[in-house]
C-alpha cells in the first residue's frame, strides 16, 4: 500500500474488552481500514514545519523489529486475553497493526536476510541426510503444502522463509521487482545484508513472531463441509504456522547450535534442565559470524557454518533473547487460560504434536531460565543493585545506559507475568525488577527534571545533553515495574518524566518531540522511534497524561507518515513496481526547520 494515498477523513477509535471472542471482527476491521486509500487528519489547525532527509538507509534488524513490536503493541494485543495487555486507542491503530506486520513480512519471508530454514535443526531428524539440501527441499514442501491444506491459504511463490536473523542489511533489491511481487517474491532480494548473528536481533524477532503468531491463531474458521480451518483468515493461518515454525527451529538452535562454552572457546549445545553458570559458563555472544558451504546444486541456499567474531555479552542481547524467549513460552503453554477457549483451543491445537512438538513450551521456559540465569551472572552488579550494559572474560563493565536500564525491566516483568516453574518452586524475579527500578529512580533521574543518558559506576552520571531515548526508556522500564510490583514510587518517578518529556522535549511546531535538547535537528531512528511510542502508549494505558494518546499519534503522522510531507516519511513506500527499496523504516531521518527544543 501507497502510503502517500490521500486518505479520507476519518478516525477510528476501538471500545473493546479482553474477550478474546470479537477479535475476528476486530482483526477485520483493522484489515478494511489499511487496506482503504484513506489518511487521517491532522489533529493541529496547521501543519507542521520542518524540511526532512533520510541520512541512513540501514536496515538493523533488533531496532527495526523492536519498532515493530511497540507499533504492534499500540494495535492488536488490546484486545488479547492477556491481563498486561489494556485498551489503546488511537486513530493510527491501522497503520501501527499493517506496519508492524509489513516489517516482520518482509524480514522473515522475502529479503533473503538471514539464515533459510531449509538448514534448520528440526529438518535434521525429518530428511534422509544432514546436508542433503534436496532432502530437506522435499520436507519443506511438504510441510508447507499441510500448512496451506490446515488454512486453506494459497502460498506465494519464491518465499525465503528465515529461522536465524542476519544483523543488518540495506533494503535495495538486487533487482526491479516484478508487478505481481505480492504474490512471488523472487525478486524481493536484498542486494546488500551483513551475515552476522546478534542475539539482539533474534530475541527481537522472537518477540515479534511469538506477538503474530498469536494474533493469527486467535480464531478458527468452518468450511461448508464442517473443516476447522485454522487463523482468523486463510493467509493469517498459513503466516502463523510459518512463523511458528521459523522461531521453533530459532529455539532448537539456540539450544543446539548456538551456545558458546567460555571455558572451552566453542560454539555447541545447552542443557537448560541442568545449566549452572557457576559450574560451566555457557551463553549467547555478541556476535557470530556465518561462513556458507557451497551444497549440490545452486538451486538451493547454501550451508551454514558458525564463527564466533566477538565474544562479550551485551545487555540489549540478553533482555531481548529473554523477552522473546518469555512470550513465545505464553504462546506454547498448553496450561495457559484465557477467557477465551477457542483461543486456548486453537493454541493448544498447534503445539499437540501432530504440528509442532509438545514439547516447545518446555524448550522456551528452559532457554528463559538459561538467559536469566546468565543475566545475574554476568550483568548484574550486587553492590549497585543493577544491570550493567556489557560483560566480558575479563568481567563486567561499568557502564549503565538508560535504553538498557529501562527496557531490562520490561523483559523482567513479561518474565515474572509466566510464572515459570523450577525446581525451587514458581520463578519470582520480583526482586530483581525492584533493586533495577530503584537504582533508576535514585542514580538515572536528574533533581532538576529529566533522565540522564546513563550511567557509570563508581562515577557518576553521563554529564551529555539528555536525549528522548533516555526519557522515553526509563518511563517504559518504570511502568513496566510499576506494572510487575505494584510500587506506587516507579508510577510517580515515570509520570515526573513524562511531564519533563511534555514540557522540554515536545515541539507543537513538529508535532514530536526533539530528540536531543538543544540541538535544532531532530534524528529518528527505529530505536528512539520505538521507545517513544511504547512509553506514550503506556502513559496512555495508565490514564494520568491525558495528552499521551494525542502525542502518540502527533508523532506517528510526523515521523512514520510523513503526513503533509511527501518524501519525510520513515516508513519507505511499497514493495511493488519500480520501487527500488523495501517497505521498512529509514535507518535515520533528520527533521530540520523545526523549534529546536
Amino acid at each position: 500500500m501507497d502510503k502517500h494515498l490521500a486518505k479520507k477523513d476519518r478516525m477510528l477509535h476501538f471500545q473493546v474488552h479482553r474477550h478474546r471472542g470479537i477479535f475476528a471482527l476486530v482483526s477485520l476491521c483493522i484489515a478494511l481500514m489499511v487496506t482503504l486509500n484513506y489518511r487521517e487528519p491532522a489533529l493541529t489547525a496547521s501543519p507542521p514545519v520542518f524540511s526532512a532527509r533520510i541520512s541512513d538507509m540501514t536496515f538493523t534488524t533488533a531496532d527495526q523489529m523492536l519498532a515493530a513490536n511497540e507499533m504492534f503493541l499500540s494495535s492488536g494485543p488490546f484486545v488479547l486475553a492477556k491481563p498486561e495487555y489494556r485498551r489503546f486507542t488511537t486513530p493510527v491503530i491501522g497503520e501501527s497493526y499493517l506496519d508492524s506486520r509489513t516489517l516482520l513480512g518482509t524480514l522473515v519471508a522475502s529479503s533473503g536476510m538471514g539464515v533459510h530454514i531449509l538448514w534448520g535443526p528440526a529438518f535434521d531428524s525429518r530428511s534422509t541426510g544432514v546436508a542433503d539440501p534436496a532432502s530437506r527441499q522435499q520436507v519443506l514442501m511438504e510441510m508447507m503444502m499441510k500448512f496451506a491444506q490446515m488454512t486453506g491459504a494459497t502460498p506465494p511463490a519464491n518465499p525465503w522463509p528465515v529461522f536465524l536473523e542476519f544483523e543488518a542489511g540495506n533494503p535495495h533489491f538486487a533487482q526491479a521487482p516484478v508487478s505481481d511481487s505480492d504474490h512471488d517474491f523472487a525478486t524481493l532480494r536484498w542486494a546488500h545484508m551483513v551475515k552476522l548473528l546478534s542475539p539482539a536481533a533474534l530475541g527481537q524477532t522472537l518477540f515479534k513472531q511469538a506477538l503474530w503468531a498469536e494474533d493469527f491463531f486467535s480464531g478458527s474458521r468452518k468450511t461448508s463441509e464442517g473443516q476447522t480451518l485454522m487463523g482468523t483468515d486463510p493467509d493469517a493461518g498459513f503466516s502463523g504456522f510459518v512463523l511458528t515454525a521459523e522461531a521453533l527451529n530459532k529455539l532448537m538452535s539456540l539450544q543446539t547450535d548456538l551456545a558458546y562454552d567460555a571455558a572451552t572457546g566453542t560454539l555447541g549445545s545447552i542443557d537448560p534442565a541442568s545449566y549452572d553458570p557457576a559450574q560451566r559458563l555457557q551463553y549467547y555472544p555478541h556476535q557470530i559470524a556465518l561462513a556458507e558451504a557451497p551444497v549440490a546444486s545452486s538451486e538451493y541456499p547454501l550451508k551454514p557454518y558458525f564463527i564466533v567474531s566477538d565474544i562479550s555479552s551485551d545487555l540489549y542481547d540478553q533482555w531481548s533473547l529473554l523477552w522473546g524467549l518469555s512470550e513465545f513460552y505464553w504462546f506454547a503453554n498448553p496450561t495457559k487460560k484465557t477467557d477465551s477457549p477457542q483461543m486456548d483451543a486453537n493454541f493448544r491445537a498447534i503445539f499437540d504434536g501432530s504440528i509442532f512438538p509438545r514439547e516447545a513450551a518446555g524448550l522456551a521456559q528452559g532457554l528463559s531460565l538459561v538467559v536469566y540465569k546468565n543475566l545475574k551472572a554476568m550483568h548484574f552488579d550486587p553492590e549497585a543493585g543493577v544491570f550493567v550494559d556489557r560483560w566480558s572474560p575479563s568481567g563486567r563493565e561499568r557502564s549503565v545506559s538508560a535504553f538498557n536500564a529501562g527496557y531490562v525491566l520490561v523483559a523482567l516483568a513479561n518474565l515474572e507475568a509466566q510464572k515459570l516453574m523450577t525446581p525451587q518452586g514458581v520463578l519470582d524475579p520480583s526482586s530483581d525488577i525492584r533493586r533495577q527500578a530503584d537504582f533508576i529512580v535514585a542514580k538515572l533521574i536528574d533533581p532538576r527534571g529529566g533522565a540522564y543518558d546513563g550511567y557509570i559506576l563508581g562515577r557518576g552520571p553521563d554529564s551529555s545533553p539528555k536525549t528522548l531515548l533516555a526519557q522515553t526508556a526509563l518511563i517504559r522500564g518504570l511502568l513496566a515495574a510499576f506494572a510487575a510490583t505494584g510500587e506506587p514510587r516507579y508510577k510517580a518517578a515515570a509520570l515526573t518524566l513524562a511531564n519533563t518529556l511534555i514540557e522540554r522535549f515536545y515541539d507543537p511546531a513538529f508535532r514530536g518531540f526533539a530528540t536531543t535538547l538543544g540541538e535544532a535537528v531532530y534524528s529518528y531512528t527505529p530505536q528512539n522511534l520505538a521507545v517513544t511510542l511504547g512509553a506514550l502508549r503506556e502513559l496512555a494505558l495508565i490514564g494520568e497524561i491525558t495528552e499521551a494518546s494525542r502525542l502518540y499519534t502527533e508523532l506517528f503522522q510526523t515521523v512514520v507518515d510523513g503526513q503533509g510531507h511527501e518524501g519525510s516519511a520513515m516508513f519507505m513506500g511499497a514493495a511493488k513496481g519500480n520501487s527500488a527499496f523495501a517497505s521498512v523504516l529509514a535507518g535515520e531521518i533528520d527533521f530540520s526547520g523545526a523549534t529546536g527544543r
